[in-house]
């Protein structure tokens, strides 16, 4: 009879999987939804739209990743062809005071 070598590497990699995966789904059951505040924002002459959003966002919102939801949720093709009086629609977690 021959004895079979167990391959730890795979063991160990199927392990983390099934572990963040659990971890992961309980995440998400046990997070509170995010509740976000919507922000109405009229373009002036040379606003960009990372201007616009760095108006609104704070410290702790990463502006690439809300210029590019702006930019989807606004459904704006070419960024550079902002008109003034344009109302841009900017969701965040958090108000800036002031």
């Amino acid at each position: 009879m021959r004895k079979r070598k167990i391959r730890w590497g795979r063991v160990f990699i199927t392990a983390t999987v099934v572990v963040g995966i659990t971890a992961g789904a309980y995440q998400y059951i046990t997070a509170p939804p995010t509740r976000l505040i919507e922000y109405q924002a009229e373009v002036k002459p040379g606003d960009t739209l990372w201007t616009i959003c760095a108006r609104i966002a704070t410290n702790k919102d990463d502006m690439g990743k809300l210029v590019w939801q702006t930019k989807k949720d606004n459904r704006i093709r070419d960024v550079g062809n902002l008109q003034s009086g344009m109302i841009v629609i900017v969701r965040v977690k958090e108000a800036r005071n002031g």
